[in-house]
């Protein structure tokens, strides 16, 4: 028959496809000599193997870049992505302030209308944030696997909703909204325009949503924090190897572009012709290849250790070389074999045990290596300050200091219960030695062992601890701290010769190689050995459970302290009488943001210490009355009376914080006082101050005064260049010439502490850039308190009374004079836009003055006015929502008050300050919500003022006073007795829902140290031979109360408003002395898993074989489902710990899973 003959040119190139559409594998095209053009793809150069099996070409790939044989489209558009988000509107404040954006499912699975709420975020709800384009979005949520939107209810007064789309009488816009976002912080604002017009920000209001009129307040409060996202894929994403930080995020330390080796596979059968030549396509022959990367990163004993002994960032741990199946054929039932390298053997270190190791024949590229060249210690190694807290390892010697190679008879691992074992170092043997008794060897010093030393902030050092057993046992040995450490033994002999010292124990750095054949043992520290530790130490245990008093009952040998159970406990000082003790717990929050405390711990009342989150203590309400002091509760039931003979009048009341003492400014005499009117102090009119006369002024008048620091006054007097300054602690008296100060008529502090003066009387801190004050009976001036320039006023045809402020908000009492007697609180913006108007009582015909109050959790305003018989009427009004009637109260009171207005610019010798809430809030506004742990004393230094930078004020003048420079303050005397009140104050950031803290109070040292979760997180000093300790000592410490004097607050209000909430104490631990950083770290791993060491040596190459069974393709199903489920494969976890893992994946999942996910299902029984 006759020969077709071809030409190379009728043969045609296969082209390579991927399953994934948006790639495409990377190729060069070349032609030969014969005319035949080919395809030359990256993946097929430079081959470790390839066979044909079961109908497929298997390939095996050199260790490649992902980037160099296949192409990922990031042409694609991100601009608008759908975002997975939490909705956390009041974003730019602090977690504790944020509002949690939440919404009731419907029960029924239709799509009825849903309503909006706000939840503490404790259990996120997630939302779905849909860009349209650059200038619309929308918020979606998923109810019941139906999608609904926030929607403007235009036709129900703009009430906001979630609804589904289906709903006939929603517009076709009311679900759009503009934005205005921060892509890089992940702040966005919605704005909405109305049909009917108005131009509204989406802000919270009131326990939901709503359209507010855009200020500076409504956008602060609308502006949303959203979700983390995740990162936009890059090209040098593909090929990452992923590290983890300690919260279980992407760490900065993970390493990109790595190479693998990679398996790929075609069948080689289904090769196709592709193309339409009608429709004017060529036809190619393609075929679909597949890939997969190989378990580079995977020891040969399956573990993924990150810490490996190779120089570089080399993580692949196997280098595959070969495919080892039988030669090409085209159907095999054998499984496909891969024969790899490996460079490292590793050894298993378990917790709670001596773990016995013998290093490999080869160390190669090394001969021996040093430990602290080792990566023992970045494997997780345990440090401490010694050998007793630290892991420990122990290298086996004969008598001539070889390595032992007859020791095979003993055990290869040891309990640490077995407390007699001993790895004594100068010998070829293992001895057993009591631990608490010296043993004969010789006066060179026996080694013990090498040990980590080190804290929990940085990397340890291995240093090897020497001891003489004729001199010390080896408890004391293991258990010694030595600050003197050495590089070299020899050094260590020198030193001690040259001093005279014969140390029983000294630390060297660590001399211990590992050397090939040699065997070590090591010791890592474990549950078990923690709990023994702690144990140990039960004898110095003077408190560890609580006798909780309830109303009418007593609870004994209570092992927890729940805040919600509205009981609490007390510790009388005559147990620690050495002064030293420490106080250790866990502290369980219900969630992150439930923790509400006046006192979780403490005896704070003026001295003494305290931890607590909640700084807006408002107990009482003060009302002076000719010369009785008159104390109501915050709902105006009357607690006491407290008269004071000595005096006619009560011109002011002086005190910043409510558990504080009391200073009284009689007519002729200052009295400090407590709530039950016990005179503890006093200054007597013409009492000679150091040669200065400043009590007289201080009684006689003053124009204003301002509150400061932890508990002091500023005084100013008009027409007098010399301001005073009072220490309601002590009654210390100082004052300072300043002209720029006497020449305002008020004082505030701005943000930086800097005395800033104010033109008007009653100046009021607004924010961080104005204050107000008045500058008569109808003028409101706003100044800026960095330059002191003027930012308008604010006018009125009615009589103001009084102004204060709150968040940012100014209130104004005022009344009409024509008509008479009606009165309004007006609440304005700090840009002057008016907010809301509140009628305050008919009964009133007056003002009075103006404060607030904590009540129950929410601020409210107190209007004090005077009726026209001239007795007090209160008005308790909810700032929030001041519209509801049921929330605002009205208290007719028995009682009048002294002329405290002023008229045509003159100020009134008499003062008023039932609550001074301003004072509160200006000093811990920023510390409200936040835990901290304070310490306040009267300590011995001299008092001053801090140094204010007038330069900055705008003004300019000359003939400064005497020994005062144009931009100073210098004190013309000193306190009496030299006394100065000292305040400290220590956040514990970063709280978890599971908290361990512990408090050493060394006392007599001047001493107190706190630690959170292992960790130092601040100390206070002090000087206790300058200090009065006694005020530390005193009152007793109170558990879940705050106290006045040594009282609970609850045995003198008739309330259990005061006790805290969202949290249980428990483990609690009250020990009669100090304990040791190492000891408290401890603590906090009592209830932690220990993990098992890996640690890798280098072996020089080895082979193994790995053995795959199958390969799957991931094909997307057809309908997506609502519901996950999560299978949890050899786990063994108990059942806390699941419900603990199950808490912890929800809360990652929800980030990144569908929003259209349900529930999601976990199955821990898979154990194979």
């Amino acid at each position: 028959m006759p020969i077709n003959k071809k030409s190379f040119k009728t043969l045609e190139p296969i082209f390579f496809q991927t399953p994934d559409k948006d790639t495409e594998m990377v190729k060069d095209t070349f032609s030969t000599s014969q005319g035949l053009t080919l395809n030359k793809y990256k993946i097929f150069e430079n081959l470790n193997d390839l066979k044909v099996k079961n109908f497929s070409v298997n390939v095996l790939t050199d260790e490649i870049d992902y980037n160099d044989f296949y192409k990922y489209d990031l042409g694609k558009n991100y601009q608008f992505l759908d975002y997975t988000t939490s909705i956390v509107f009041n974003g730019l404040n602090s977690f504790s302030a944020s509002s949690f954006l939440s919404f009731s499912k419907s029960k029924d699975f239709n799509s009825s209308l849903t309503n909006i709420g706000f939840y503490d975020g404790g259990d996120n709800q997630s939302f779905i944030l849909d860009f349209i384009d650059d200038k619309i979005c929308t918020i979606k949520a998923v109810d019941n696997g139906i999608i609904k939107f926030l929607t403007v209810m235009e036709e129900e007064s703009n009430d906001l909703k979630f609804t589904s789309l289906t709903n006939n009488y929603i517009s076709t816009s009311s679900f759009m909204f503009e934005y205005d976002f921060d892509k890089t912080n992940l702040f966005i604002t919605l704005f909405k325009t109305l049909t009917g017009g108005g131009f509204k920000v989406v802000a919270p209001l009131s326990g939901s949503i709503s359209l507010e009129t855009p200020a500076n307040s409504s956008v602060d409060a609308g502006t949303i924090k959203i979700s983390e996202q995740q990162a936009t894929i890059t090209k040098d994403d593909l090929n990452s190897f992923i590290f983890y930080d300690k919260e279980h995020n992407i760490s900065n330390e993970t390493l990109k572009n790595q190479k693998n080796n990679y398996i790929g596979w075609y069948p080689y059968e289904i090769t196709a012709l592709s193309g339409d030549k009608s429709q004017g396509q060529s036809e190619r022959f393609i075929n679909v290849i597949d890939f997969m990367n190989l378990r580079n990163q995977v020891s040969n004993d399956n573990f993924v250790n990150p810490i490996l002994p190779l120089s570089g960032n080399r993580t692949s741990q196997k280098k595959y070389s070969s495919l080892l199946n039988v030669d090409n054929k085209e159907f095999e039932n054998e499984e496909m074999l891969l024969g790899y390298n490996f460079f490292t053997k590793e050894y298993n270190f378990l917790p709670d045990k001596y773990t016995k190791f013998t290093l490999p024949d080869s160390l190669f590229p090394y001969r021996r290596l040093n430990i602290n060249d080792s990566n023992l210690s970045k494997a997780g190694a345990y440090a401490g300050n010694s050998p007793y807290f630290s892991d420990k390892v122990f290298k086996l010697l004969d008598a001539n200091k070889n390595f032992n190679k007859g020791a095979g008879d003993l055990k290869n691992i040891f309990l640490l219960e077995d407390k007699g074992f001993l790895l004594l170092q100068n010998g070829f043997r293992l001895g057993n030695e009591d631990y608490n008794d010296p043993g004969d060897a010789d006066n060179s010093g026996s080694l013990l062992c090498s040990w980590l030393s080190g804290n929990s902030y940085e990397e340890g050092i291995w240093f090897d601890r020497y001891y003489n057993p004729q001199k010390v046992s080896y408890l004391t040995a293991i258990t010694g701290v030595e600050e003197q450490a050495f590089e070299k033994q020899s050094q260590a002999k020198r030193y001690f010769k040259q001093n005279s010292i014969n140390s029983v124990f000294y630390d060297v750095k660590s001399n211990l190689v590992f050397e090939p054949r040699a065997t070590y043992y090591y010791q890592r520290i474990g549950e078990k050995y923690i709990n023994e530790i702690i144990e140990g130490i039960d004898d110095r245990i003077i408190k560890d459970t609580f006798n909780l008093k309830l109303s009418g009952q007593e609870l004994f040998d209570e092992p927890e302290l729940v805040f919600s159970k509205k009981a609490y406990d007390i510790t009388n000082f005559d147990l620690l009488k050495p002064k030293d003790f420490n106080i250790s717990f866990d502290l369980k929050l219900d969630t992150l943001k439930s923790l509400d405390s006046y006192q979780i711990f403490g005896n704070l009342y003026q001295d003494g210490f305290a931890l607590k989150n909640n700084f807006y203590f408002t107990p009482f309400i003060f009302i002076p009355q000719g010369n009785k002091l008159i104390i109501y509760d915050k709902d105006f039931n009357l607690l006491t009376e407290n008269t004071y003979s000595s005096i006619s009048e009560i011109k002011d009341v002086l005190y910043i914080e409510q558990h504080n003492n009391l200073v009284i400014v009689g007519n002729d005499r200052i009295i400090k006082t407590s709530f039950t009117g016990e005179v503890m102090d006093q200054r007597l009119l013409n009492t000679s101050v150091l040669g200065d006369s400043t009590i007289n002024t201080i009684i006689s008048s003053y124009d204003n005064r301002y509150f400061y620091d932890y508990n002091k006054v500023l005084f100013l007097t008009r027409g007098d260049d010399v301001v005073k300054s009072l220490d309601l602690n002590n009654l210390s008296l100082s004052s300072s010439r300043n002209k720029i100060l006497s020449s305002g008529s008020s004082i505030i502090q701005n943000a930086s502490g800097n005395f800033v003066p104010l033109k008007g009387f009653r100046g009021k801190y607004l924010n961080n850039d104005t204050g107000v004050s008045l500058t008569d009976r109808n003028t409101i001036l706003f100044q800026n308190i960095e330059n002191s320039t003027s930012l308008g006023s604010l006018s009125t045809f009615r009589h103001i009374f009084d102004i204060n402020t709150y968040d940012e908000k100014l209130y104004i009492q005022s009344f009409t004079t024509n008509p008479a007697g009606s009165g309004f609180l007006h609440v304005f913006s700090s840009e002057r836009d008016l907010l809301s108007t509140i009628n305050l009582s008919t009964s009133a015909v007056s003002g009075a003055s103006l404060d607030f109050v904590n009540d129950n959790g929410k601020i409210k305003a107190l209007s004090f006015s005077k009726t026209f018989e001239g007795n007090l009427i209160v008005d308790k009004i909810d700032i929030s929502e001041p519209y509801k009637s049921e929330n605002n109260r009205t208290y007719s009171l028995p009682l009048t008050t002294n002329n405290i207005s002023f008229d045509n610019g003159q100020p009134a010798p008499y003062y008023f300050n039932p609550v001074n809430f301003q004072s509160i809030y200006f000093k811990h506004k920023d510390r409200q919500n936040k835990l901290h742990f304070i310490v306040s004393l009267d300590t011995f230094f001299d008092s001053s003022l801090n140094k204010t930078k007038w330069n900055s004020a705008g003004y300019t003048f000359t003939n400064p006073g005497d020994s005062l420079s144009g931009w100073g303050t210098s004190f013309l005397t000193t306190s009496i007795d030299n006394l100065k009140s000292q305040e400290s104050f220590i956040e514990l950031k970063d709280l978890k829902l599971n908290n361990d803290m512990s408090f050493n109070f060394k006392l007599n040292d001047g001493l107190i140290e706190v630690f959170l979760n292992g960790n130092l997180a601040g100390i206070v000093k002090f000087t206790p031979n300058r200090s009065a300790l006694n005020r530390l000592i005193f009152p007793d410490i109170f558990y879940n109360a705050p106290n006045i004097k040594n009282n609970p607050i609850n045995k003198l209000i008739t309330t259990d408003e005061y006790y805290g909430k969202g949290g249980t104490i428990s483990n609690f631990k009250l020990y009669n002395n100090i304990l040791e950083d190492n000891f408290i770290n401890f603590l906090h791993l009592k209830d932690k898993r220990i993990d098992n060491i890996n640690f890798d040596v280098t072996t020089g190459t080895r082979s193994n074989i790995e053995e795959m069974n199958n390969i799957y393709n991931v094909n997307l199903p057809g309908i997506k489902n609502n519901n996950v489920k999560i299978y949890i494969k050899n786990a063994n976890l108990s059942k806390t710990e699941q419900e603990n893992f199950e808490k912890f994946l929800n809360n990652k999942l929800k980030r990144v899973l569908p929003s259209n996910i349900d529930t999601i299902e976990y199955d821990f029984d898979i154990n194979i």
